[in-house]
């Protein structure tokens, strides 16, 4: 039995649909996004330590901007993901 292009098509966009769900999206989203907070947290610990209330204003600030990361970057997949099931 020959596989053709189509039935792998076919296959990814059935297991899209009913494989993917939001939660599953969002929480690698999620992980992607805490991975880079951990990184950078290091750098904000060593670099705008300060006082306590410095790093507390840093750390603030960067959870902020990797909060709106996590939106955006969750956005783009979903986006694109659903581009792809249109072309496939």
């Amino acid at each position: 039995m020959k596989v053709r292009v189509s039935d792998i098509r076919r296959l990814i966009r059935e297991e899209f649909l009913s494989g993917v769900p939001e939660w599953r999206l969002r929480q690698d989203t999620a992980d992607f996004v805490d991975a880079i907070r951990d990184r950078i947290k290091d750098y904000v610990l060593v670099n705008k330590s300060g006082t306590s209330i410095d790093r507390a204003e840093a750390l603030a600030a960067m959870n902020l901007v990797c909060d709106e990361l996590e939106e955006k970057v969750y956005a783009v997949l979903e986006n694109e993901l659903f581009a792809f099931l249109r072309h496939v």
